[in-house]
């Protein structure tokens, strides 16, 4: 009959206390619950960083395009390169310094209008229409609404830009005196602008300078008159006494036509004596 009193009883551990089945078991739970760990630790490392980055718009630089592009106004474009960080669906507030540029080309610049060039932004206000006056400035305003998710890349803005024209050209101004037989012995006038252009209802700043050398009387300049239909002398600096053997000079102020005009300007000089 073979010995059972070193056999151990069903569920009783040796004296060494192995267990290699249960023991077996913990291994595999305890390993399973270190990898989840891990792998935890390794994808907050990759997620959190990603959503991080999806709440942020990065602008590199912001760029102001004028249009028409040949406006004779603002035809440079605003370029501002400091580049921007900031939350998603945040705003941003831009100012752009403008100066009339068209050396009296033009008149009336006005900014009529700002639109966002770039999907995902928009305009949330701007101090429009904004009039900037012949040779001043003036400085644009502009809020932009950032996206609501993440960006990284340039923001592009254009702007709408009105302007008068001068439409109003004087080839060659002709003086006549008034009688033009008169004993003051005087030559032509010479305007300091002979030929120029203007706008279309303004007005313009003239002289003419004359001399009176083969006089035989003194003479007096006592107006300035223009025959030519739509121009008008709006002043002149008369009376002014004109005496033998010397130059004299007469400034004065031209209405300019309300309409579109091309040609040659008659002036009369009236003279007494």
């Amino acid at each position: 009959m073979r010995s059972t009193m070193n056999q151990p009883a069903p569920g009783q551990a040796t004296a060494s206390g192995w267990r290699p089945r249960r023991r077996t078991i913990y291994a595999i739970v305890g390993g399973a619950a270190a990898v989840s760990v891990v792998l935890i630790v390794v994808l907050a490392g990759i997620l959190i960083p990603a959503a991080t980055k999806s709440l942020l718009v990065h602008v590199s630089a912001v760029t102001l395009s004028f249009a028409p592009g040949d406006n004779p106004c603002f035809p440079t474009n605003y370029t501002n390169q400091t580049p921007v960080t900031v939350i998603a669906g945040g705003s941003e507030a831009i100012t752009v310094p403008l100066s009339d540029q068209s050396n009296g080309g033009a008149r009336d610049c006005t900014v009529e209008s700002v639109s966002v060039l770039t999907p995902g932004f928009s305009l949330a206000s701007a101090n429009v229409p904004l009039h900037v006056g012949a040779s001043g400035s003036s400085t644009l305003s502009i809020l932009v609404n950032y996206p609501p998710s993440g960006y990284s890349g340039p923001l592009n803005l254009t702007a709408s830009v009105t302007y008068v024209l001068p439409t109003i050209t004087v080839t060659s101004l002709n003086f006549s005196w008034v009688p033009s037989s008169n004993p003051c012995g005087l030559d032509s006038p010479v305007a300091y602008y002979p030929h120029f252009v203007g706008f279309a209802g303004g007005d313009f700043n003239n002289t003419a300078g004359y001399a009176s050398i083969f006089s035989t009387n003194s003479c007096t300049l006592i107006a300035v008159t223009t025959p030519t239909p739509g121009f008008a002398v709006i002043s002149a600096n008369v009376p002014d006494p004109i005496p033998q053997y010397n130059f004299g000079g007469v400034s004065f102020e031209l209405q300019l036509p309300s309409t579109a005009y091309n040609g040659t300007l008659e002036i009369d000089l009236d003279l007494s004596f």
